[in-house]
């Protein structure tokens, strides 16, 4: 563990849960596919894919949303809700959003966005 925090430089960072599903929901639209827990799961570790597509949405994000079915490996059926975003607005929020947090250093994130939300200029001196 210590020779991997040592050979990490400064601006390197891992990238948000956001961020990666926000880059994986812009792939899957563009394939024209829908997300279930597993692709997030999968993709970067999300074991609660419902609870990113809620937080998304609270962020103004809108989904395309239907059940999935899917056999697991003993042969039973599991049902998934799977989730798209909805249109070319979405698209262009999430593409907003992505290009947000991947501008703001890490631990400036929350406030900037906070303050862009309240219409202050973050930029003055």
């Amino acid at each position: 563990m210590t020779a991997i925090r040592e050979n990490r430089t400064e601006s390197a960072r891992v990238p948000l849960k956001t961020e990666q599903a926000l880059a994986l929901l812009l792939n899957a639209y563009q394939r024209d596919r829908f997300i279930i827990a597993l692709d997030a799961l999968n993709a970067f570790g999300d074991t609660c894919w419902h609870s990113t597509v809620a937080a998304l949405r609270k962020q103004g994000i809108e989904f395309e949303q239907r059940s999935h079915e899917h056999t697991h490996q003993r042969g039973g059926t599991v049902w998934f809700q799977a989730y798209r975003l909805r249109d070319e607005e979405s698209v262009r929020k999430a593409a907003q959003l992505l290009a947000f947090y991947r501008s703001v250093p890490r631990g400036q994130r929350r406030k900037r966005r906070q303050d862009d939300e309240q219409g202050r200029d973050t930029t003055a001196a």
